[in-house]
């Protein structure tokens, strides 16, 4: 007997934590908001260019993505 498409999904994503997983989580976290700590420092925003082409926009996005997810 075939399982259901519930179990099947279930069973698809199911992830089992390793120890490590909490400490590497914290520690990219923290490299992150770091990084997007200093980005004032690191880049410059360019007066009278557009928003994408602003030095600073696409790193600054970046690191928001990382800090974030």
């Amino acid at each position: 007997m075939e399982p259901s498409r519930t179990a099947q999904f279930i069973r698809l994503f199911h992830r089992e934590r390793r120890k490590g997983d909490l400490v590497f989580a914290v520690a990219f976290f923290v490299f992150s908001v770091v990084l997007i700590a200093s980005i004032g420092s690191q880049t410059i925003w360019a007066e009278g260019t557009d928003l994408y082409a602003q030095p600073r926009f696409w790193p600054a996005v970046s690191l928001g993505g990382m800090t974030f997810f």
